[in-house]
């Protein structure tokens, strides 16, 4: 059992904030009804989305994580761009 946690920042930097928005609204539902050990946090810094992840389970779950929240920005990107 981990009582610590693991972290992970993922920044994607885009042309301007109003598709950085964009992006994070359309995220928005898939982290809803997240495990009760994954806390992902997500926020616009310029022209930047950035999402903070946190796991109190092993590093695979981060990275599952990590994983998935990457394909559903690539899967919208394709869509929105």
């Amino acid at each position: 059992m981990i009582c610590s946690s693991v972290k992970a920042v993922v920044k994607i930097t885009y042309s301007n904030t109003k598709l950085a928005k964009l992006i994070l609204d359309s995220t928005q539902p898939d982290n809803i009804n997240l495990p009760p050990y994954i806390e992902i946090r997500s926020a616009i810094k310029n022209n930047s989305l950035v999402f903070k992840i946190r796991s109190w389970k092993e590093l695979g779950s981060l990275l599952y994580a990590v994983d998935d929240l990457l394909q559903c920005i690539s899967s919208i990107e394709k869509l929105k761009l």
